[in-house]
């Protein structure tokens, strides 16, 4: 399942601030909805890049690090990019994960 979490707060917006996301609540309260009522026996959530067709920490590996004369005033934002319980989402971001379930042997 392809799993898309944005903050649509502009940065400028009064009152914008950065949100979490408790994400394995929520995959799990989606696979129950599904399946009426049924827990998973596992989920695996891989977060990709913002197409969705390469895993993240591969699409950073391969991409382009120009040097420049005054990189040292590339002071951007310091985006979390940690996947645990909470998913951090800051004003404008967008991430996006593959989400895989394990269902209960149903024979057992």
């Amino acid at each position: 399942m392809a799993l898309r979490l944005e903050n649509i707060a502009d940065v400028y917006d009064k009152g914008a601030s950065t949100q979490k996301v408790e994400i394995e609540d929520l995959l799990f309260a989606l696979y129950e909805s599904a399946n009426g009522g049924a827990k998973p026996a596992s989920v695996f959530i891989y977060e990709m890049s913002l197409t969705g067709n390469m895993k993240l920490a591969e699409m950073q590996e391969r991409k382009i690090k120009w040097n420049t004369v005054d990189d040292h005033l590339n002071i951007g934002p310091k985006l979390d990019y940690s996947v645990d319980q909470y998913v951090t989402l800051e004003p404008q971001r967008i991430r996006v994960f593959n989400v895989r379930f394990e269902a209960h042997d149903m024979l057992a």
